[in-house]
């Protein structure tokens, strides 16, 4: 099985460029690339779906929509997370820390910190899952 990644933005025309760099990694590393853009969407996909070999990357572009996040946290709890918060403020800080992101970067953060942190996700989900099959 192909490790997928998951990014979910709600407002996706944030994002072009981070988008075009995680499907491009997606595709040179055999992953497979799910983009979501709509909340109801991404919790209805989690609660029907496979998560096994699973990457979350997540953004918060408002406080309501960490609030939202943070609501469906049960959704990912054996799934590594990346988090991109909108900024940093004290609230929106101590939401994000709730859903137990692996690495939490800000939108003005530089995005080949937040891809490096995905690349040693996937080479751990590949690493176990060839250890599995030993």
């Amino acid at each position: 099985m192909n490790a997928k990644i998951l990014f979910y933005a709600s407002r996706p025309e944030k994002f072009p460029t981070e988008i075009t760099c995680i499907n491009s990694f997606s595709y040179s590393n055999a992953c497979t690339f799910l983009p979501v853009y709509n909340g109801t969407y991404l919790s209805d996909y989690m609660q029907n779906s496979e998560k096994n070999e699973m990457i979350a990357i997540l953004t918060a572009a408002s406080e309501e929509e960490m609030t939202d996040l943070v609501l469906m946290k049960d959704l990912f709890d054996t799934i590594p997370i990346i988090l991109i918060i909108s900024d940093e403020s004290d609230s929106m800080v101590h939401k994000a820390h709730k859903l137990r992101p692996r690495f939490l970067a800000t939108f003005d953060d530089d995005f080949n910190s937040i891809l490096s942190v995905v690349e040693n996700l996937v080479k751990d989900l590949q690493q176990k899952q060839l250890l599995s099959r030993v």
